[in-house]
């Protein structure tokens, strides 16, 4: 398997909008290094108003690592199954951070960013990101979120991938 994985995840990811396009110039230190995949949930309101909710042990069920790498100059290195696809990020909006980001917006661009965007009417990948040290297993954690309704059948549909730092 090859970076395909990656690039049909970033496409289930493509559907959030953007309000606010200020980007931030010094990057929080809580997201500079490795983060790698653990799993990934689907929250999804039918249109009757039932939540259904999935989640998907994705490393554990698949043994595929899938690491994010993030650089202080804005690299962001995707490898999975020893392949690699770089493409760069920014914080945007005016995410509440010191040492962890709340309620920021990750812009990835470069790479098949664009393309995957374009195909969605999208002009940017935008993920809401969240870090923080979880208290239960003492590792710093990362969740993306984003809205993917527009590519499905449910009245919502929500994606949150959880990464842990290594």
């Amino acid at each position: 398997m090859n970076l395909h994985l990656v690039f049909l995840m970033c496409v289930q990811l493509m559907c959030s909008t953007v309000n606010d396009t200020k980007e931030s110039s010094v990057p929080p230190s809580s997201l500079i290094g490795k983060w790698e995949m653990q799993n990934f949930t689907t929250i999804a309101t039918k249109q009757n108003g039932t939540v259904k909710s999935s989640v998907n042990e994705f490393k554990k069920n698949t043994g595929i690592s899938t690491v994010w790498e993030f650089f202080k100059d804005g690299k962001l290195v995707i490898t999975q199954e020893g392949e690699s696809q770089e493409t760069k990020w920014s914080i945007e909006g005016n995410p509440s951070f010191q040492s962890d980001i709340t309620n920021g917006k990750l812009k990835i661009t470069g790479g098949m960013s664009k393309q995957l965007a374009a195909s969605f009417g999208q002009d940017e990948l935008i993920y809401m990101i969240n870090t923080r040290m979880n208290p239960s297993t003492e590792k710093p954690t990362m969740n993306l979120e984003v809205d993917i309704t527009k590519i499905g059948r449910y009245k919502q549909c929500i994606m949150n991938y959880l990464y842990f730092k290594i």
